[in-house]
């Protein structure tokens, strides 16, 4: 389900002319950053939630062009 609706998301942002895809995921998630990865994104910034002091989340984003 994941992969599809990645998939779609990749596929309207590239009929938008969308040159990158931007998305978040928690730090406490290591197979989910891996599989986006996979996926062809890449982490362009750590990030953090209010009130802590180490980063709780990446961002990651995958050119389309």
């Amino acid at each position: 389900m994941g992969q599809a609706l990645t998939d779609d998301v990749e596929r309207r942002a590239r009929a938008m002319g969308v040159s990158r895809v931007r998305l978040g995921v928690r730090t406490a998630l290591p197979r989910l950053r891996a599989y986006y990865e996979r996926c062809g994104y890449r982490v362009v910034r750590e990030e953090r939630h209010a009130g802590y002091e180490t980063p709780t989340y990446v961002v990651m984003e995958k050119d389309l062009r």
